[in-house]
């Protein structure tokens, strides 16, 4: 176990970097240190080794103050995994990793190898797949070859805590994971306890268990994994705005960025980002959108819908009257949200598209609600008798378009259309219902 309590230090008294540090890191445990460059990750593992002097504060490793180690002592312990750059000498594989035994050595003089260092080094070489290279010279190998080389080297210290700083960094997507697989498999497999400054927030999202946010020095929270409700903590420390969205295959929360310029050039009212053809209806640029139904594929970015065969019709409603209007022509710049709809032999294809900002569980509630109330509302009695959902396909789509003022929810707004919709289908000379394009 790692506790750091009240901790502060830097380069020098005059200039603290980390202040009033305190936090804790479970044993065996993968704990992530994240935040802006200059916020202080790198300066508290050197607090911790003791490379820098603590102004005030402790740092206890294995509940003994690390003042009270010697360095031999604290090797045995702690092993940091060194950047490649530190690595000057041609030295062959065996030779680096053969290093991380040197708190073992009794000698200052003279190194020589005993019969357990030579298993350790075999072990760790084997652990970390490299065992192949141990006569190859270390600036021969790839840049992925070389991490595996300089975690070996840590883990022949055969240490309880690993820090790691950046162990990605100049490693591609395939040869990081490689790495951090790795490391998680001996975490598990040795109880291993890993404090790792990371720069990719979805990466210590998938293999960190907690995760520290520094911000100038000073803790800004420490979570498990990225929850909705620490979005805006992200967001302020790296003064990016941020999204989490879940991971499509684990339970993990993944973080999406939005840049400015996208937000700048965003239109504010739905003539702008909807356009209607004949049996189609064509989105100028991709909306978030849920579709379900017998046609449906959930959750993604659609650019439209098009109907083959088929009359399709189009109302609005109308924000400043408060009404609802049939299409005619052009969207009206009045209309906030709009329906459209088709009913070819009794198979209903219905969609909303809103300039309002819905965000994905909004749109899922928005169909449940809809669902139940156009079931309750069907066009035809016949439609209301049959158990299954009255349409084979529902959509919802949202411009995204944050707007200032209040008006009538957008969930009225889509009930609003479709009874009129339905109202207008069963009058007399009116096909389907509404206006045939």
């Amino acid at each position: 176990m790692i506790t750091l309590h009240n901790v502060t230090g830097g380069y020098n008294k005059e200039n603290a970097i980390v202040r009033n540090l305190s936090l804790t890191v479970e044993k065996g445990s993968f704990f992530a240190l994240l935040g802006p460059n200059g916020s202080g990750k790198t300066t508290i593992i050197r607090l911790m080794l003791g490379v820098l002097s603590l102004h005030s504060g402790d740092v206890i490793i294995d509940g003994k103050n690390v003042k009270q180690y010697k360095p031999k002592e604290l090797a045995k312990k702690v092993a940091v995994m060194t950047q490649e750059h530190e690595i000057g000498l041609d030295f062959t594989v065996k030779e680096i990793v053969a290093t991380g035994r040197y708190p073992y050595q009794n000698s200052m003089l003279f190194w020589e190898n005993s019969k357990q260092d030579e298993q350790v080094i075999e072990k760790v070489m084997r652990q970390t797949n490299i065992w192949k290279y141990r006569d190859k010279s270390f600036t021969a190998l790839s840049g992925g070859e070389k991490q595996r080389v300089l975690l070996a080297k840590a883990l022949a210290q055969e240490p309880t805590v690993l820090l790691l700083d950046e162990p990605t960094n100049h490693l591609d997507i395939r040869h990081s994971m490689e790495l951090l697989d790795l490391l998680k498999h001996l975490q598990h497999a040795n109880q291993l306890t890993i404090l790792a400054i990371l720069h990719d927030l979805n990466i210590a999202s998938l293999y960190a268990d907690h995760i520290c946010l520094l911000r100038t020095g000073e803790l800004q929270g420490i979570y498990d994994g990225f929850k909705n409700e620490d979005k805006k903590d992200f967001s302020e420390v790296y003064e990016v705005q941020m999204e989490f969205q879940q991971h499509p295959k684990v339970a993990k929360n993944q973080i999406f960025l939005l840049p400015q310029f996208l937000q700048k050039n965003k239109k504010h009212t739905l003539k702008k980002y909807v356009s209607v053809q004949k049996n189609e209806i064509v989105f100028k640029h991709a909306l978030r959108t849920i579709s379900v139904g017998q046609e449906g594929r959930g959750i993604d970015w659609a650019q439209g819908w098009s109907f083959t065969n088929e009359s399709v019709h189009v109302i609005g409603y109308n924000a400043k009257k408060k009404c609802c209007e049939i299409f005619s022509r052009t969207i009206p710049e009045s209309w906030s949200t709009l329906m459209f709809f088709s009913n070819e032999n009794n198979n209903v294809r219905v969609g909303f598209v809103t300039e309002e900002n819905i965000d994905d569980i909004e749109m899922m509630n928005s169909v449940v609600q809809l669902t139940s109330f156009m079931k309750k509302y069907s066009i035809t009695e016949e439609d209301n008798m049959k158990e299954e959902s009255p349409f084979s396909l529902l959509t919802i789509s949202s411009c995204n378009y944050d707007r200032k003022e209040t008006r009538k929810s957008v969930i009225e707004e889509m009930q609003q259309l479709w009874l009129f919709g339905r109202d207008h289908s069963q009058k007399k000379n009116v096909q389907c219902g509404l206006h045939l394009l």
